[in-house]
């Protein structure tokens, strides 16, 4: 198994965990069933939905794409009932969840970069430093002087 598959299934995991305990009437029981769900979603969101979608499109189109929301719900859904362990009480529940899940996981795979590897962040005072150690960008750093930013802003 690839190292980015792995990151991304916990990534996912992660998005899982947290939206549980915001959310009320997502109920995990143990951290396989996370686990599990976190496979399950990215196997219905890879097979399922692009089927759901097209057949969906001009629903999309019709509500300017926010049939799509819908649609993200229904496969947190159908994952519940795919998992022992994972339930989703109410349509309601899993509309809000597979927001909160989109945001969360997007920002767990921006951490993760598009290679599979980790993005790290570094902020140290006046200076901004990103050390992206995925596979094509490793070791490369970019600074970012405050200072010759607001230099430049001034002589324009």
């Amino acid at each position: 198994m690839k190292k980015g598959f792995i990151l991304r299934l916990i990534s996912n995991s992660l998005a899982i965990i947290v939206v549980a305990h915001i959310v009320d009437g997502i109920e995990i029981q143990d951290i396989w069933s996370v686990f599990i769900a976190g496979f399950f979603l990215g196997v219905v969101n890879a097979v399922i939905r692009p089927i759901i979608l097209f057949f969906t499109l001009p629903f999309t189109v019709v509500t300017f794409g926010f049939f799509i929301l819908i649609v993200n719900g229904a496969m947190l859904y159908i994952t519940s009932w795919l998992v022992n362990g994972f339930e989703i009480k109410s349509f309601w529940a899993a509309f809000i969840g597979s927001i909160l899940i989109s945001i969360f996981s997007s920002f767990f795979n921006y951490l993760i970069g598009d290679k599979g590897g980790i993005d790290v962040i570094h902020f140290n005072t006046g200076r901004t430093t990103h050390n992206r150690t995925s596979n094509e960008n490793k070791n490369k750093i970019i600074e970012a002087d405050y200072e010759v930013i607001d230099e430049e802003k001034k002589q324009k």
